[in-house]
């Protein structure tokens, strides 16, 4: 029993671990994009930064199974073996880092989309052929992302090292059965509180980005989820079918769009209405919403 409680603390304090790097990514998400969310009052900053930590535990708990399993196991001392720990660091930093590399980079993409990017997204983006060309250019405009989350990186390497294998002051058990049964019992109890915390609770269907608006107002929305969640809870979601009920030869012949008049007379006459319609033209781009000249000193 005293080996097995052992790996137990050290699996809190680890998770714990992973709970204050969300944390610490979604106070850069905050300081990123504070005039999105302003007014934000301190109680109800408070009340948006618990509620995400619900959020975070998902996410958590799905990409570290493994890990988990790893320390819950009831196979005695083979958890003290130094291939064994060390995967499990390997493993521990690699995918929590890139989970949190994926929430610090979208804290400054949320100022073109106003919300958190989903799975959708990131397919979008990828698979575009510009984003091998634009990506150098990324990497320099937002240059200070890149440093806090290798700063974030480092700090977690710094803080999982001060976790060890010393002797705690747990009481070993005098009979080995007992301690069988000990680790079984829970083994299993610990399998269930890891469904419960990967589901969210115990509420009849898993969590999803809808449910952040229970909690608080839309406005705040962005700030209780992250963007990690929001791109595995939207992952393999079936985009709408292209249903194509006319062709264009149809349409034209229904209903033609395309008028082409001659007049002798090719003088200009004020007499029409334009309308522009722009595919994401954000507020970033807008000279009007931003209070300066930008790309659009006349709008």
């Amino acid at each position: 029993m005293n080996e097995y409680n052992k790996h137990l603390l050290l699996l809190i304090k680890r998770l714990l671990l992973v709970l204050l790097l969300f944390l610490l990514a979604r106070v850069f998400f905050l300081i990123l994009n504070y005039p999105h969310f302003s007014p934000l009052g301190f109680s109800e900053m408070l009340k948006v930064f618990f509620v995400g930590m619900r959020f975070d535990l998902s996410v958590i708990i799905y990409f570290n199974i493994p890990l988990i399993l790893m320390h819950i196991l009831p196979i005695g001392k083979v958890k003290n073996n130094r291939i064994y720990q060390g995967f499990i660091k390997w493993y521990f930093i690699t995918i929590n880092a890139l989970l949190i590399m994926i929430d610090m980079a979208d804290a400054r993409y949320f100022d073109f989309t106003l919300k958190r990017s989903t799975a959708f997204q990131y397919q979008f983006i990828t698979g575009s052929d510009e984003f091998l060309v634009l990506l150098p250019r990324f990497i320099v405009d937002y240059w200070y992302v890149i440093l806090s989350w290798i700063g974030a990186v480092f700090l977690f390497s710094f803080l999982y090292s001060l976790g060890d294998l010393r002797k705690n002051t747990f009481l070993p058990v005098r009979s080995k059965a007992v301690s069988i049964v000990y680790q079984i019992v829970m083994f299993a109890f610990l399998m269930g509180m890891m469904l419960v915390g990967a589901r969210g609770g115990l509420q009849n269907k898993p969590l999803t980005v809808s449910n952040a608006t229970k909690y608080t107002s839309a406005k705040y929305a962005p700030i209780v989820l992250n963007t990690p969640f929001a791109v595995m809870t939207t992952f393999g979601h079936k985009s709408l079918e292209y249903r194509e009920y006319f062709t264009l030869e149809e349409c034209h012949e229904i209903y033609p769009v395309l008028h082409q008049y001659e007049h002798a007379d090719t003088s200009f006459r004020k007499i029409n209405v334009v309308f522009l319609l722009l595919e994401s033209f954000s507020r970033e781009y807008s000279g009007y919403l931003n209070g300066y000249k930008g790309y659009t000193p006349f709008l």
